[in-house]
């Protein structure tokens, strides 16, 4: 080997080692987690830049909490729960792509999204848009008006998405506004604090309570009404001792009639939004009303809900459209669906063998009684359905997640998805304040005709006693 070829290699090495020294300076960082991140998504996800880094070797990792924007322009705390590359680069090029599986906060597995992490503007770092808050929530139950119900918890707000235009920031905002909801993970669930009545109905760390029941943090807790219990100091010394969470809720973070939605001086607004004037507004946070923001923005505006003697509940034409239930309603049943008929095929196992007993079920629940009425050797059920009934139970038995899993089959393109949570979540709870009103009326209705029998009554007693004199 020559001297030139031995100087040129020695070059090289150098250099190389050089730039290794520079990446590992450059890659090193402390996240508000405490863990370490680098390269390109340090840049996005810690500085709030959507930029790429070709050059970038950083890997995303399970447990990694971020944002993640839904397809309704709204900002939810998230968690990465599955890594996995998405393609393999040839060598010396840029390095390989990833997939990441993201887990909502305060929601389960059925509502994971599988979505590229490089370059995603639907990713961001955590705690860019969205808020965590100390907070006191009316979450115990009344045990008498000497006991306090308040308890120390972490309230996570949702923030419409200030990076789309003023219309779909507006449209965001009434989402939110709609719906009631607060995701909170009260502190001292782990340590069994909490009474077990409310751990044992918690799920997914927490829980979600209507924002009316959120309080502001309190310093003093002198100043609070009612007797704390030991457990509740322990919580609350919990509480005060996490540094993960340095911020607390003050007074009219969630104002009444703002729903979800919190206020202005917590969260980003883009290019053209009025400016606030009051900032404690009791009907929302913005400086001009509700419906004059719509108005401005050809949104339109949902009329107020009509009287309780004038119930007329319609169906508003925001529901998704219907999807196609083609699978078994009934787990560990086995009931199919003929192509050919498009009625139910009821059957069951027998050593080995399968028998089917009907092809011409019209509902899930008549073949599942087949099948229960011959697997238990007795009559099931002991009183013949008819076919509304056996519809009816067909719908009571269909889960949330099964509507949702089928739509996602049924629908190639998962942005084209004609499911929207926030809608449903919005015509649920339309749909229950109908049956309360609807019960309330009943109610008034029969209120009202007891007091005409009891002045039936009493005019008759009063005709006796005058007939009797």
């Amino acid at each position: 080997v020559s001297t030139k070829e031995v100087t040129s290699l020695t070059k090289r090495n150098s250099s190389s080692s050089s730039k290794r020294k520079s990446i590992s300076k450059v890659l090193k960082c402390d996240s508000s987690d405490g863990e370490e991140c680098s390269g390109s998504t340090h840049k996005r996800l810690h500085k709030g830049s959507n930029e790429s880094d070709e050059g970038s070797i950083f890997e995303p990792r399970v447990d990694l909490r971020l944002e993640i924007c839904d397809p309704d322009n709204i900002w939810s705390s998230a968690t990465i729960v599955k890594v996995q590359k998405a393609e393999t680069k040839k060598r010396g090029s840029s390095p390989p792509l990833h997939n990441v599986t993201i887990r909502y906060d305060g929601w389960g597995a059925e509502w994971d999204e599988t979505l590229p992490f490089e370059g995603n503007e639907r990713l961001e770092r955590f705690g860019k848009y969205t808020k965590r808050l100390k907070c006191l929530v009316d979450l115990l139950p009344k045990r008498g008006k000497k006991c306090s119900t308040l308890w120390p918890c972490i309230v996570h707000a949702r923030a419409p998405n200030p990076l789309v235009s003023l219309e779909n920031y507006l449209l965001a905002e009434k989402f939110l506004r709609e719906e009631p909801n607060v995701f909170i993970k009260p502190y001292g669930m782990n340590e069994k604090y909490l009474p077990q009545s409310i751990v044992s109905t918690s799920a997914h760390g927490g829980r979600w309570l209507n924002a009316a029941r959120i309080r502001m943090w309190r310093n003093d807790l002198k100043s609070l009404d009612g007797k704390l219990s030991s457990s509740f100091h322990s919580a609350y010394k919990l509480a005060e001792e996490d540094d993960s969470v340095p911020d607390i809720l003050t007074y009219g973070a969630f104002p009444p009639k703002a729903g979800s939605l919190i206020h202005g001086k917590y969260r980003a607004k883009p290019e053209g939004y009025p400016e606030e004037e009051e900032m404690n507004k009791d009907d929302g946070s913005s400086s001009i009303s509700t419906n004059e923001s719509a108005k401005s923005c050809n949104i339109p505006i949902v009329a107020n809900p009509c009287p309780s003697n004038q119930l007329i509940y319609e169906p508003p034409a925001t529901l998704p459209p219907a999807v196609k239930v083609d699978t078994s309603i009934y787990p560990l049943s086995n009931i199919k669906k003929s192509s050919k008929t498009g009625k139910w095929i009821a059957a069951f196992t027998k050593n080995g063998n399968e028998i089917i007993l009907g092809c011409d079920f019209k509902t899930q629940t008549e073949a599942h009684n087949a099948i229960q009425a011959v697997t238990t050797k007795q009559s099931y059920p002991p009183k013949p359905l008819t076919i509304g009934t056996a519809k009816a139970q067909d719908m009571e038995n269909l889960s949330l997640k099964t509507v949702v899993s089928l739509d996602l089959m049924q629908t190639s393109d998962t942005s084209k998805s004609g499911f929207s949570l926030h809608e449903w979540t919005v015509q649920h709870t339309k749909h229950k304040g109908y049956e309360l009103e609807k019960f309330r009326a009943k109610f008034e209705e029969l209120k009202k005709e007891r007091e005409l029998r009891a002045i039936e009554k009493g005019e008759r007693k009063q005709k006796k006693r005058k007939l009797g004199k």
